[in-house]
């Protein structure tokens, strides 16, 4: 249902450390246009027949099609604004539109790049780190809001993967069919999980 939706956004949610959001979209803005976007899938989306007896507790519903995902969603936001000034050290050896994975010199220069310019700052490192334990650049819901803001899952595994080396973390490879660890992402943000 969101492939139905065109990119009206232009390069928003930019991941935890390439999250910050190019030109003049700051990363609050580009959240917003995700969630209208979401919504107006949604809103376009057929809806099921109402049940005959809801149950007496329902889970919220989801904004982006899983609670795993809106968990991965909220620490991109955050990542993104803590990460702003890195994630355009980043973006001038690792283009945001990159559709492929880091060579190991782009990672290695933009890693010198980044210490020279006394980066990563200890709050990116750590806003970062439950996007990255949490396995979200890897997960195919998530993995599929990307192109809304001009962004190849490429691309955010290979930012993610440079920023946490910069900080001083593993992000290993993303392998085919990963899901999100929400339990990671609550951990590193003290949600409960």
């Amino acid at each position: 249902m969101l492939r139905l939706l065109q990119r009206p956004l232009g390069p928003l949610l930019l991941l935890a450390a390439a999250l910050a959001a190019a030109g003049a979209v700051r990363p609050a803005a580009a959240a917003r246009g995700l969630a209208q976007a979401a919504e107006s899938a949604a809103a376009a989306a057929p809806q099921p027949p109402p049940a005959a007896e809801a149950p007496a507790q329902q889970p919220p519903e989801s904004m982006y099609g899983s609670a795993e995902v809106d968990a991965c969603i909220r620490v991109t936001n955050s990542a993104g604004q803590a990460c702003t000034v890195e994630s355009d050290t980043l973006s001038l050896v690792f283009p945001r539109g990159s559709e492929e994975l880091p060579t190991p010199e782009q990672v290695q220069t933009a890693i010198n790049n980044m210490k020279a310019a006394a980066q990563p700052s200890r709050t990116c490192c750590q806003e970062l780190r439950p996007f990255a334990d949490g396995r979200c650049p890897c997960d195919a819901g998530y993995q599929q809001l990307l192109p809304i803001g001009g962004f190849d899952p490429a691309y955010f595994e290979g930012a993610t993967a440079i920023l946490a080396q910069a900080c001083g973390f593993d992000f290993p490879p993303c392998q085919p069919g990963e899901v999100i660890d929400v339990a990671a992402v609550n951990a590193g943000t003290g949600a409960g999980g």
